[in-house]
Protein backbone atom coordinates (compact mmCIF):
# COMPACT_ATOMS: atom_id res chain seq x y z
CA UNK A 1 0.00 0.00 0.00
CA UNK A 2 1.49 3.39 -1.04
CA UNK A 3 2.68 5.71 1.39
CA UNK A 4 0.36 8.65 -0.32
CA UNK A 5 -2.39 6.95 1.60
CA UNK A 6 -0.78 7.48 5.09
CA UNK A 7 -0.94 11.14 5.32
CA UNK A 8 -4.87 11.77 5.36
CA UNK A 9 -5.03 12.68 8.84
CA UNK A 10 -5.53 16.08 8.30
CA UNK A 11 -8.89 15.15 6.83
CA UNK A 12 -10.02 16.20 9.61
CA UNK A 13 -9.76 20.35 8.76
CA UNK A 14 -12.47 19.18 6.33
CA UNK A 15 -14.78 18.84 8.07
CA UNK A 16 -14.88 21.86 9.96
CA UNK A 17 -13.09 24.40 7.73
CA UNK A 18 -16.55 25.44 4.99
CA UNK A 19 -14.85 28.03 2.72
CA UNK A 20 -12.62 27.94 0.17
CA UNK A 21 -10.45 31.10 0.57
CA UNK A 22 -8.10 33.11 -1.94
CA UNK A 23 -5.68 33.83 0.21
CA UNK A 24 -3.17 37.30 -0.39
CA UNK A 25 -0.03 35.89 -0.41
CA UNK A 26 3.66 38.43 -0.74
CA UNK A 27 5.66 37.37 -3.06
CA UNK A 28 9.25 36.87 -2.15
CA UNK A 29 10.53 36.40 -5.61
CA UNK A 30 14.31 36.12 -6.34
CA UNK A 31 15.47 38.97 -8.50
CA UNK A 32 18.66 38.61 -11.14
CA UNK A 33 21.60 41.25 -11.17
CA UNK A 34 19.93 42.86 -13.74
CA UNK A 35 16.30 43.46 -12.02
CA UNK A 36 14.55 40.99 -13.90
CA UNK A 37 12.63 37.81 -12.59
CA UNK A 38 14.81 34.29 -12.82
CA UNK A 39 13.80 31.01 -14.04
CA UNK A 40 11.86 28.74 -11.22
CA UNK A 41 15.37 26.80 -11.46
CA UNK A 42 17.65 29.33 -11.30
CA UNK A 43 15.06 30.33 -7.91
CA UNK A 44 15.61 27.33 -6.12
CA UNK A 45 18.88 26.61 -6.93
CA UNK A 46 20.30 29.99 -5.31
CA UNK A 47 18.28 29.46 -2.15
CA UNK A 48 19.35 27.75 0.53
CA UNK A 49 16.01 26.16 1.33
CA UNK A 50 15.59 24.15 -1.48
CA UNK A 51 19.27 22.63 -1.15
CA UNK A 52 17.65 18.54 -1.25
CA UNK A 53 14.90 18.79 -3.82
CA UNK A 54 17.94 20.72 -6.39
CA UNK A 55 19.73 17.88 -5.39
CA UNK A 56 17.31 15.18 -6.44
CA UNK A 57 16.30 17.53 -9.92
CA UNK A 58 20.21 17.58 -10.79
CA UNK A 59 19.80 13.63 -10.47
CA UNK A 60 17.16 12.81 -12.17
CA UNK A 61 17.98 15.49 -14.82
CA UNK A 62 15.24 16.49 -17.28
CA UNK A 63 12.46 18.05 -15.12
CA UNK A 64 15.09 20.63 -13.86
CA UNK A 65 15.26 21.74 -18.11
CA UNK A 66 11.12 22.16 -17.97
CA UNK A 67 11.84 24.44 -14.81
CA UNK A 68 14.58 26.44 -16.75
CA UNK A 69 12.30 26.88 -20.28
CA UNK A 70 10.16 29.75 -21.22
CA UNK A 71 6.48 27.70 -20.61
CA UNK A 72 4.62 28.92 -18.20
CA UNK A 73 4.41 27.11 -15.29
CA UNK A 74 3.88 26.43 -11.48
CA UNK A 75 6.14 23.84 -9.54
CA UNK A 76 5.11 22.55 -5.83
CA UNK A 77 8.68 22.85 -4.21
CA UNK A 78 9.25 20.73 -0.98
CA UNK A 79 11.84 23.12 1.46
CA UNK A 80 14.38 21.30 2.99
CA UNK A 81 12.60 20.44 6.07
CA UNK A 82 9.91 18.55 4.05
CA UNK A 83 12.60 16.63 2.48
CA UNK A 84 14.63 15.28 5.82
CA UNK A 85 15.22 11.66 6.03
CA UNK A 86 13.53 9.88 9.29
CA UNK A 87 15.93 8.49 11.56
CA UNK A 88 15.22 5.19 10.76
CA UNK A 89 14.79 3.83 6.67
CA UNK A 90 11.38 4.42 5.71
CA UNK A 91 9.97 1.50 3.09
CA UNK A 92 11.01 1.42 -0.49
CA UNK A 93 7.71 3.65 -1.87
CA UNK A 94 7.43 5.85 -4.60
CA UNK A 95 8.30 9.13 -2.80
CA UNK A 96 11.03 12.16 -2.96
CA UNK A 97 11.78 11.38 0.63
CA UNK A 98 12.41 7.64 -0.27
CA UNK A 99 14.76 9.26 -3.04
CA UNK A 100 16.42 11.78 -1.07
CA UNK A 101 17.40 9.19 1.44
CA UNK A 102 18.83 6.92 -1.08
CA UNK A 103 20.95 10.07 -2.23
CA UNK A 104 22.16 11.01 1.37
CA UNK A 105 22.79 7.16 2.31
CA UNK A 106 23.99 6.08 -1.14
CA UNK A 107 26.45 9.31 -2.79
CA UNK A 108 27.30 6.62 -5.54
CA UNK A 109 23.75 7.36 -6.89
CA UNK A 110 24.77 10.89 -7.92
CA UNK A 111 28.27 9.97 -9.71
CA UNK A 112 26.59 8.10 -12.60
CA UNK A 113 30.05 8.41 -15.36
CA UNK A 114 27.06 8.48 -17.99
CA UNK A 115 25.87 5.83 -16.90
CA UNK A 116 28.77 3.58 -17.85
CA UNK A 117 28.87 1.58 -14.33
CA UNK A 118 30.06 -1.83 -14.68
CA UNK A 119 28.06 -2.59 -11.96
CA UNK A 120 24.59 -3.84 -13.40
CA UNK A 121 22.89 -3.73 -9.23
CA UNK A 122 23.94 -0.21 -9.40
CA UNK A 123 22.69 0.65 -13.01
CA UNK A 124 19.74 -0.93 -11.93
CA UNK A 125 19.19 0.80 -9.05
CA UNK A 126 19.88 4.45 -10.23
CA UNK A 127 17.67 3.38 -13.38
CA UNK A 128 14.86 2.85 -10.89
CA UNK A 129 15.11 5.56 -8.65
CA UNK A 130 15.58 8.33 -11.28
CA UNK A 131 11.91 6.69 -12.73
CA UNK A 132 10.22 7.56 -9.63
CA UNK A 133 12.13 11.02 -9.33
CA UNK A 134 10.87 11.74 -12.46
CA UNK A 135 7.91 10.38 -11.74
CA UNK A 136 6.91 12.18 -8.32
CA UNK A 137 8.69 15.83 -9.43
CA UNK A 138 6.01 15.61 -12.62
CA UNK A 139 3.06 15.26 -9.84
CA UNK A 140 4.56 18.76 -8.60
CA UNK A 141 4.37 20.43 -11.73
CA UNK A 142 0.90 22.44 -13.59
CA UNK A 143 1.05 23.07 -16.84
CA UNK A 144 0.64 26.89 -16.28
CA UNK A 145 0.99 29.76 -14.23
CA UNK A 146 -0.76 30.28 -10.63
CA UNK A 147 0.02 32.41 -7.91
CA UNK A 148 -2.28 31.57 -4.96
CA UNK A 149 -4.92 33.76 -5.46
CA UNK A 150 -5.28 31.65 -8.45
CA UNK A 151 -5.06 28.16 -7.00
CA UNK A 152 -7.74 29.00 -4.26
CA UNK A 153 -10.22 29.59 -7.25
CA UNK A 154 -9.99 25.86 -7.76
CA UNK A 155 -11.07 22.32 -6.05
CA UNK A 156 -8.65 20.06 -7.97
CA UNK A 157 -6.58 20.54 -10.75
CA UNK A 158 -4.06 19.01 -13.31
CA UNK A 159 -0.69 18.13 -12.92
CA UNK A 160 1.67 17.02 -15.72
CA UNK A 161 1.78 13.42 -14.31
CA UNK A 162 -0.03 11.01 -16.49
CA UNK A 163 -0.47 6.82 -16.01
CA UNK A 164 0.90 4.59 -17.74
CA UNK A 165 -0.97 1.60 -15.92
CA UNK A 166 -4.25 2.08 -17.78
CA UNK A 167 -5.87 4.10 -15.14
CA UNK A 168 -8.36 7.20 -15.09
CA UNK A 169 -8.79 6.64 -19.11
CA UNK A 170 -5.33 8.49 -19.48
CA UNK A 171 -6.24 11.68 -17.89
CA UNK A 172 -3.16 13.45 -15.79
CA UNK A 173 -3.54 13.11 -12.19
CA UNK A 174 -4.71 16.03 -9.63
CA UNK A 175 -4.10 18.03 -6.92
CA UNK A 176 -6.89 18.68 -4.25
CA UNK A 177 -6.65 22.46 -3.35
CA UNK A 178 -7.43 23.28 0.62
CA UNK A 179 -8.08 26.18 1.59
CA UNK A 180 -8.26 27.38 5.14
CA UNK A 181 -9.76 30.38 7.25
CA UNK A 182 -7.90 29.89 10.80
CA UNK A 183 -5.09 30.70 9.80
CA UNK A 184 -5.44 31.71 6.27
CA UNK A 185 -3.50 29.27 3.96
CA UNK A 186 -3.80 26.70 1.22
CA UNK A 187 -2.78 22.98 1.26
CA UNK A 188 -2.65 20.53 -1.25
CA UNK A 189 -3.89 17.17 -1.14
CA UNK A 190 -5.19 17.65 2.76
CA UNK A 191 -1.74 17.33 3.97
CA UNK A 192 1.24 19.61 2.44
CA UNK A 193 0.79 23.25 3.11
CA UNK A 194 2.06 26.11 1.31
CA UNK A 195 4.34 28.18 2.89
CA UNK A 196 5.19 31.06 0.40
CA UNK A 197 4.79 31.74 -2.52
CA UNK A 198 6.75 33.26 -5.20
CA UNK A 199 6.89 34.26 -8.82
CA UNK A 200 9.66 33.43 -11.98
CA UNK A 201 9.98 34.27 -15.05
CA UNK A 202 8.41 31.03 -16.53
CA UNK A 203 5.55 30.78 -13.58
CA UNK A 204 5.45 30.77 -9.90
CA UNK A 205 6.99 28.71 -6.85
CA UNK A 206 4.86 27.76 -4.42
CA UNK A 207 7.32 26.13 -0.96
CA UNK A 208 6.02 22.89 0.73
CA UNK A 209 6.30 22.10 3.84
CA UNK A 210 5.90 18.32 3.24
CA UNK A 211 6.35 16.93 -0.16
CA UNK A 212 3.77 15.54 -3.00
CA UNK A 213 2.88 11.57 -3.03
CA UNK A 214 0.79 10.64 -6.46
CA UNK A 215 -2.52 9.50 -4.82
CA UNK A 216 -3.21 6.09 -4.17
CA UNK A 217 -6.32 4.20 -5.34
CA UNK A 218 -9.68 4.74 -4.11
CA UNK A 219 -10.32 2.21 -1.49
CA UNK A 220 -6.60 2.24 -0.61
CA UNK A 221 -7.18 6.20 0.28
CA UNK A 222 -11.11 5.00 1.60
CA UNK A 223 -9.07 2.57 4.13
CA UNK A 224 -6.67 4.43 5.89
CA UNK A 225 -9.32 7.33 6.33
CA UNK A 226 -10.62 4.56 8.08
CA UNK A 227 -11.33 7.27 11.63
CA UNK A 228 -14.13 8.49 9.58
CA UNK A 229 -15.10 5.67 6.99
CA UNK A 230 -14.16 2.82 8.57
CA UNK A 231 -18.28 1.44 8.77
CA UNK A 232 -17.95 1.77 5.05
CA UNK A 233 -14.86 0.28 4.23
CA UNK A 234 -16.01 -2.93 6.25
CA UNK A 235 -19.11 -3.07 4.35
CA UNK A 236 -17.27 -2.96 0.86
CA UNK A 237 -14.74 -5.72 2.10
CA UNK A 238 -17.96 -7.68 3.81
CA UNK A 239 -19.27 -7.63 0.02
CA UNK A 240 -16.23 -8.24 -2.12
CA UNK A 241 -16.39 -4.52 -3.83
CA UNK A 242 -12.85 -3.93 -3.02
CA UNK A 243 -11.64 -4.83 -6.66
CA UNK A 244 -14.34 -2.31 -8.04
CA UNK A 245 -12.45 0.23 -6.37
CA UNK A 246 -9.18 -0.59 -6.58
CA UNK A 247 -6.16 -0.54 -9.22
CA UNK A 248 -2.51 -1.65 -8.31
CA UNK A 249 -0.28 -3.49 -10.09
CA UNK A 250 -0.80 -7.47 -10.01
CA UNK A 251 2.24 -9.70 -8.68
CA UNK A 252 0.83 -13.16 -9.62
CA UNK A 253 -0.20 -12.24 -13.13
CA UNK A 254 3.04 -9.87 -14.27
CA UNK A 255 6.05 -11.36 -15.85
CA UNK A 256 9.28 -9.96 -15.87
CA UNK A 257 8.81 -6.56 -18.53
CA UNK A 258 5.53 -7.22 -18.74
CA UNK A 259 3.66 -5.67 -15.29
CA UNK A 260 -0.16 -6.35 -15.26
CA UNK A 261 -2.60 -4.30 -13.58
CA UNK A 262 -6.12 -4.97 -12.17
CA UNK A 263 -9.07 -3.89 -10.20
CA UNK A 264 -11.01 -0.61 -11.61
CA UNK A 265 -9.17 1.54 -13.59
CA UNK A 266 -11.57 4.65 -13.46
CA UNK A 267 -14.62 5.14 -10.73
CA UNK A 268 -16.13 7.66 -8.36
CA UNK A 269 -17.56 6.78 -5.04
CA UNK A 270 -19.75 8.12 -2.43
CA UNK A 271 -18.72 7.10 1.01
CA UNK A 272 -20.96 7.20 3.36
CA UNK A 273 -19.31 8.42 6.61
CA UNK A 274 -19.64 6.32 10.16
CA UNK A 275 -21.70 8.99 10.84
CA UNK A 276 -24.11 8.40 8.13
CA UNK A 277 -24.29 4.73 8.81
CA UNK A 278 -25.05 5.19 12.47
CA UNK A 279 -27.93 7.94 11.26
CA UNK A 280 -29.99 4.63 9.70
CA UNK A 281 -32.95 2.99 11.74
CA UNK A 282 -31.27 0.27 14.25
CA UNK A 283 -32.85 -2.27 12.88
CA UNK A 284 -31.76 -1.78 9.05
CA UNK A 285 -28.28 -1.09 10.44
CA UNK A 286 -27.97 -4.71 11.90
CA UNK A 287 -29.72 -6.48 9.34
CA UNK A 288 -27.14 -4.73 6.72
CA UNK A 289 -24.43 -6.16 8.40
CA UNK A 290 -26.21 -9.56 9.19
CA UNK A 291 -25.35 -12.69 7.55
CA UNK A 292 -28.65 -11.91 6.08
CA UNK A 293 -28.66 -8.84 4.84
CA UNK A 294 -25.23 -9.09 2.86
CA UNK A 295 -26.87 -8.92 -0.52
CA UNK A 296 -28.89 -5.73 0.48
CA UNK A 297 -25.84 -4.03 1.57
CA UNK A 298 -24.14 -4.56 -1.45
CA UNK A 299 -26.98 -3.09 -3.66
CA UNK A 300 -26.66 -0.39 -1.09
CA UNK A 301 -23.14 0.25 -1.37
CA UNK A 302 -23.80 -0.36 -5.37
CA UNK A 303 -26.28 2.40 -5.53
CA UNK A 304 -23.37 5.05 -4.39
CA UNK A 305 -20.47 3.47 -6.80
CA UNK A 306 -20.14 5.35 -10.36
CA UNK A 307 -17.87 3.14 -12.85
CA UNK A 308 -15.78 4.37 -15.83
CA UNK A 309 -16.92 7.99 -14.68
CA UNK A 310 -14.58 10.70 -12.72
CA UNK A 311 -16.49 13.09 -11.28
CA UNK A 312 -15.56 16.48 -9.70
CA UNK A 313 -17.23 19.33 -8.48
CA UNK A 314 -15.54 21.40 -11.68
CA UNK A 315 -15.07 18.02 -13.92
CA UNK A 316 -16.39 15.00 -15.36
CA UNK A 317 -15.47 12.40 -17.22
CA UNK A 318 -17.34 9.59 -19.31
CA UNK A 319 -14.60 6.78 -20.00
CA UNK A 320 -17.17 4.57 -21.66
CA UNK A 321 -19.02 6.99 -23.70
CA UNK A 322 -15.64 8.16 -24.57
CA UNK A 323 -16.21 11.90 -24.42
CA UNK A 324 -13.82 14.71 -23.91
CA UNK A 325 -13.27 15.44 -19.92
CA UNK A 326 -15.99 18.63 -19.56
CA UNK A 327 -14.87 21.14 -17.71
CA UNK A 328 -17.90 22.81 -15.47
CA UNK A 329 -16.15 25.78 -14.42
CA UNK A 330 -13.38 26.96 -16.34
CA UNK A 331 -9.69 27.85 -14.30
CA UNK A 332 -10.29 30.78 -11.83
CA UNK A 333 -14.10 30.95 -12.72
CA UNK A 334 -15.65 32.62 -9.41
CA UNK A 335 -18.83 31.28 -9.74
CA UNK A 336 -20.80 28.50 -11.41
CA UNK A 337 -23.91 26.09 -10.79
CA UNK A 338 -24.26 22.70 -12.98
CA UNK A 339 -26.93 19.91 -12.48
CA UNK A 340 -26.21 16.93 -14.26
CA UNK A 341 -26.75 12.97 -13.94
CA UNK A 342 -24.46 10.29 -13.72
CA UNK A 343 -25.04 6.53 -13.52
CA UNK A 344 -24.67 4.11 -10.51
CA UNK A 345 -23.37 0.26 -10.70
CA UNK A 346 -27.03 -0.43 -10.73
CA UNK A 347 -27.59 1.54 -13.52
CA UNK A 348 -29.70 4.04 -11.51
CA UNK A 349 -29.39 7.92 -11.86
CA UNK A 350 -28.00 10.11 -9.46
CA UNK A 351 -28.64 13.98 -9.76
CA UNK A 352 -25.30 15.60 -8.59
CA UNK A 353 -25.88 19.55 -8.20
CA UNK A 354 -22.01 21.12 -8.11
CA UNK A 355 -22.07 24.61 -7.03
CA UNK A 356 -19.33 27.58 -6.38
CA UNK A 357 -20.60 31.10 -4.96
CA UNK A 358 -18.66 33.79 -4.35
CA UNK A 359 -18.76 34.61 -0.16
CA UNK A 360 -19.47 38.39 0.34
CA UNK A 361 -18.49 40.61 1.40
CA UNK A 362 -15.46 38.92 1.86
CA UNK A 363 -13.31 40.18 -1.45
CA UNK A 364 -12.34 36.93 -3.58
CA UNK A 365 -13.78 34.01 -1.23
CA UNK A 366 -15.72 31.64 -2.61
CA UNK A 367 -17.18 28.12 -1.24
CA UNK A 368 -17.92 25.35 -3.68
CA UNK A 369 -20.39 22.90 -2.69
CA UNK A 370 -22.20 19.87 -3.80
CA UNK A 371 -25.17 17.81 -3.27
CA UNK A 372 -25.74 13.77 -5.04
CA UNK A 373 -29.86 13.35 -4.78
CA UNK A 374 -29.81 16.10 -2.03
CA UNK A 375 -27.66 14.70 -0.17
CA UNK A 376 -24.73 17.05 0.71
CA UNK A 377 -21.24 16.15 0.30
CA UNK A 378 -18.96 16.60 3.16
CA UNK A 379 -15.55 16.27 1.74
CA UNK A 380 -15.64 16.58 -1.93
CA UNK A 381 -13.26 15.88 -4.37
CA UNK A 382 -10.48 13.56 -2.81
CA UNK A 383 -8.42 12.40 -5.88
CA UNK A 384 -7.15 9.17 -6.36
CA UNK A 385 -5.01 7.38 -8.76
CA UNK A 386 -8.22 5.42 -10.48
CA UNK A 387 -11.50 8.54 -9.85
CA UNK A 388 -12.16 10.18 -6.86
CA UNK A 389 -14.34 9.86 -3.82
CA UNK A 390 -16.32 12.38 -1.80
CA UNK A 391 -17.48 11.53 2.14
CA UNK A 392 -21.35 12.12 2.38
CA UNK A 393 -23.21 12.51 5.22
CA UNK A 394 -25.90 10.73 5.04
CA UNK A 395 -26.27 7.06 3.25
CA UNK A 396 -28.25 7.59 -0.44
CA UNK A 397 -31.49 6.28 0.37
CA UNK A 398 -32.68 4.64 -3.34
CA UNK A 399 -35.70 5.70 -5.30
CA UNK A 400 -39.05 3.45 -3.84
CA UNK A 401 -42.66 3.80 -3.95
CA UNK A 402 -43.19 5.28 -0.26
CA UNK A 403 -45.86 6.72 2.12
CA UNK A 404 -46.23 10.26 2.18
CA UNK A 405 -43.53 12.13 4.57
CA UNK A 406 -43.51 15.63 6.18
CA UNK A 407 -40.24 17.43 4.35
CA UNK A 408 -38.21 17.18 7.52
CA UNK A 409 -39.39 13.47 8.02
CA UNK A 410 -36.53 10.86 7.50
CA UNK A 411 -37.01 8.92 4.15
CA UNK A 412 -35.65 5.33 5.49
CA UNK A 413 -38.76 5.29 8.35
CA UNK A 414 -40.46 2.85 6.27
CA UNK A 415 -37.62 0.38 5.36
CA UNK A 416 -39.10 -2.38 5.83
CA UNK A 417 -41.67 -2.06 3.56
CA UNK A 418 -39.81 -0.91 0.54
CA UNK A 419 -36.07 -1.69 0.63
CA UNK A 420 -35.74 -6.71 1.04
CA UNK A 421 -38.41 -5.35 -2.39
CA UNK A 422 -35.70 -2.96 -4.08
CA UNK A 423 -32.86 -5.04 -3.48
CA UNK A 424 -34.09 -8.05 -5.15
CA UNK A 425 -35.07 -5.67 -7.97
CA UNK A 426 -31.81 -3.83 -8.20
CA UNK A 427 -30.00 -4.85 -11.65
CA UNK A 428 -26.32 -5.57 -11.07
CA UNK A 429 -23.53 -4.61 -13.71
CA UNK A 430 -20.75 -5.46 -11.20
CA UNK A 431 -20.32 -6.12 -7.50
Amino acid sequence: MRLATLVFAPLAHAFVIPFEWDVRWTTNAVESVLGEKQTIWKMIKDDDKYTRIVRILEFEGSVKKELDKDALITFFAPNNEGLTPPKHRTEEVPSLSYVAQALDEEPWLLDDGGDDDDDKDKKRRRKILKRIAHAVLKYHILPDSHDAASLAQNSTMATTLHPHDGSADGLARRIHIGKELVPPGISINFYARVKSSAGASNGQVHELAHPLFPPASVFDEMFIASRWLSTSTSAIQRVGGAKYLEWGYDREKSKPGKPVFSGTPLTTFFAPSNQAWNCLPHRLHLFLFSQFGRHALRKLLMYHAVPHTLVHAELVHHAEHKKAEAELGSLNDPSFRHEFEVHSALGSPLKIVAEKKRVLPIEGAVVTSMTVNGVSVKVLDVVASNGAWHILDKVLCPPHKHKPHMADTDPWDDWEDWFLTWAEDARIQGW
